[in-house]
């Protein structure tokens, strides 16, 4: 006899959607080519998200926590090629709307923008994680330079200088106890292209920072072997775009 528990348990995974949380760095480290360069990257993987998803693109500033979602949309499953067309212009309202949102925030007020909090970032994943399942990604669009009061790694923590050696010293001493929960999710930063015009802020080796997050992570419970940081969008994210028939 079929068990009722381990049928209903299927079909809630067929059912459920996968789930995308984007965070975009709006914070005063970044000059205006980088600010562009933000945008730029947040539409191309908006672009990227498949059918039978839900997607939430947050502002990253110093308190994302309570900064609210930007946009919050689902995309259905597509089984025709009508379906198809609206889920290309699904994309392109997607896109479009998130754009005039950030912008907005980079001419707007400079309030909650000092400061960069990638911890919080990764707190509100977990937050938002907290029900999604396992297939879930997190794309961080940022220069992850962390200037926070109250970092994941508890107290101040700044990253905006030329050496972090200390610092990742720190994430790797941390005890082994969670920090976070993020399900399995696979978590991707891409940093805004390197600009010709003068940065705002000293900064660390790629490297480096790479390094340091990824220590961090490790105590957050994240897909590790997926783990992605660097100017480009992985081929983990590109393979997601359809293929020119429409299939998905």
């Amino acid at each position: 006899m079929p068990d009722p528990t381990a049928a209903a348990k299927k079909a809630q995974a067929q059912h459920r959607l996968r789930t995308f949380v984007i965070f975009a760095d709006v914070t005063q480290s970044l000059n205006a080519e980088e600010q562009a360069s933000v945008i730029r990257d947040v539409k191309l993987v908006i672009d990227l998200v498949p059918p039978k998803s839900r997607l939430y693109v947050f502002p990253l500033m110093e308190d994302v926590q309570r900064a609210g979602a930007l946009f919050m949309g689902e995309i259905g499953e597509v089984q025709s090629t009508s379906d198809a067309v609206a889920a290309d212009q699904q994309h392109a309202l997607w896109r479009s709307t998130v754009a005039s949102k950030l912008s907005a925030m980079f001419n707007g007020p400079v309030t909650g923008r000092k400061l960069t909090c990638v911890s919080g970032a990764l707190q509100k994943a977990d937050e938002v994680l907290a029900d999604a399942g396992t297939d879930a990604e997190i794309i961080i669009v940022s220069d992850m330079l962390e200037d926070c009061k109250e970092s994941i790694l508890g107290g101040v923590l700044q990253l905006e200088k030329t050496s972090i050696v200390s610092e990742i010293h720190r994430a790797q001493s941390l005890p082994h106890a969670p920090l976070l929960h993020l399900n399995g999710a696979s978590v991707t930063a891409i940093l805004p292209t390197v600009p010709t015009a003068k940065q705002n802020v000293p900064r660390p080796p790629v490297s480096s920072l790479k390094v340091f997050w990824r220590a961090v992570l490790d105590r957050c419970g994240d897909e590790a072997s997926n783990y992605r940081f660097g100017t480009e969008i992985p081929q983990r994210l590109l393979d997601l775009k359809p293929r020119p028939d429409g299939a998905f």
